[in-house]
């Protein structure tokens, strides 16, 4: 839902065609897309109310749910990051990285 509405974003083409970003689109710097980030996940979290929640913001549904959490050690962060040097393309199915679909699992 976020992603579709920034600038640069590919939209899912017509079977058969490669997905292509707008010739005019600007592409956002780290800092303008992480200040939209914050504020979609905090209105997405605060304020949404998916209809699988009844009624509940997922803040509310999170804090209502017993399931324990477990911490993962700090060494092991860097796992979860993908930061570094090169351009990675989000689309619809996943993050595009050095021409390979990636999901999470």
């Amino acid at each position: 839902m976020l992603l579709a509405s920034l600038p640069g974003y590919a939209r899912r083409p017509h079977p058969g065609k490669r997905a292509s970003r707008p010739k005019d689109a600007v592409r956002l710097g780290f800092e303008d897309f992480t200040t939209r980030l914050l504020a979609w996940t905090l209105w997405w979290n605060t304020e949404h109310r998916p209809a699988p929640l009844r009624g509940k913001t997922p803040l509310e549904a999170w804090q209502d749910d017993p399931t324990p959490l477990r911490d993962v050690p700090a060494a092991d962060l860097w796992t979860f990051t993908v930061a570094d040097a090169d351009t990675r393309t989000l689309t619809t199915r996943a993050v595009r990285f050095r021409r390979r679909d990636c999901v999470g699992g």
